[in-house]
């Protein structure tokens, strides 16, 4: 990996996330440039504001209006202090010029400057950014290192059709819950990325899961990311081929759908209560890419890198 050049970006503001209007600013700034603002846009809206954990820097000032061309950046510290990055150029239909991709480097050599100590740093001293758009992956890639690549796959809001409970089970011999403290360890032994406990714990709450009693283990789950994305889906491999799979992603959306609705007409339209939601799928995983596609409103949208950027 190549150091990043040297740095025509003046500064990185920090963000108060305990003001709430400045949340709301950067809600507001990054509304109308969903889908692509989704992975940072989510990180506001998925408990990670709410448990004073995320840390948010902008290009300018949070409270004032952006120039045309900015960037915004998230780290999730429970997500082993993962970051999440947009820049507006994501959402134009041309390719990235050079400007924007000065812009780009510039932001990533400013934030290793001001980023906490406490950061964790893989290769090099390098920072792990996950779905990075790639349009920039030609600008990052000396600079970088690939962890993974996915497929992002994004589903508009839909009409909220049924008033039915999002834990209804569609049969009388299985139930559904949330995950619990004493499936943790369950789920991080059937993960095939590296989490934590004290992460899985801040999810529970945004996960649902199938089993066949209260006091039996779930035998399929799904949560919601820290990214506003959902995630590790999972079936036990003995009752894989059976419909759970859309079961338990019925039962999160409906979860969502529920945990996020509101009454208030100003807020209806707009994410997170209008639910724009996204998911990140191996190229190789056919069977989670045929689900989604099955689904209603659901298409790809992008690919995505996980990238230690230097």
């Amino acid at each position: 990996m190549q150091a990043l050049p040297k740095t025509t970006l003046p500064n990185l503001w920090r963000v108060n996330i305990h003001s709430r209007p400045n949340i709301d600013n950067l809600a507001s700034i990054l509304r109308p440039y969903i889908p692509f603002s989704l992975p940072v846009l989510g990180t506001l809206f998925s408990g990670d504001v709410e448990n004073n954990t995320l840390r948010i820097w902008s290009s300018f000032p949070p409270t004032s209006q952006p120039p045309l061309v900015f960037s915004l950046v998230t780290q999730i510290p429970l997500l082993n202090g993962e970051f999440r990055y947009f820049c507006s150029a994501e959402a134009s239909t041309r390719t990235p010029g050079q400007l924007e991709e000065d812009h780009v480097l510039s932001t990533f050599r400013v934030l290793h400057r001001v980023i906490p100590p406490d950061t964790a740093r893989g290769p090099n001293g390098s920072i792990l950014v996950g779905s990075v758009n790639d349009i920039w992956y030609p600008s990052l890639k000396p600079h970088s290192i690939v962890k993974h690549t996915t497929a992002k796959y994004i589903r508009p809001p839909l009409p909220i059709r049924t008033q039915s409970n999002w834990n209804d089970s569609p049969h009388s011999d299985w139930i559904i819950t949330e995950l619990r403290e004493e499936d943790i360890g369950l789920v991080l032994s059937k993960s095939s990325l590296l989490r934590t406990p004290e992460y899985l714990r801040s999810r529970l709450p945004f996960s649902v899961s199938l089993r066949q009693s209260h006091s039996s283990m779930p035998i399929a789950w799904n949560l919601l990311t820290s990214d506003g994305s959902t995630g590790m889906l999972h079936v036990e491999p003995e009752y894989r081929g059976r419909g759970f799979s859309r079961w338990v992603k019925a039962a999160m959306f409906r979860k969502l759908d529920q945990m996020y609705g509101t009454d208030d007409e100003e807020k209806k339209g707009q994410y997170p209560y209008a639910r724009w939601e996204s998911c990140n799928i191996f190229a190789d995983n056919c069977k989670s890419i045929g689900l989604i596609t099955s689904l209603e409103g659901w298409k790809e949208g992008w690919v995505s890198h996980w990238l230690h950027v230097q």
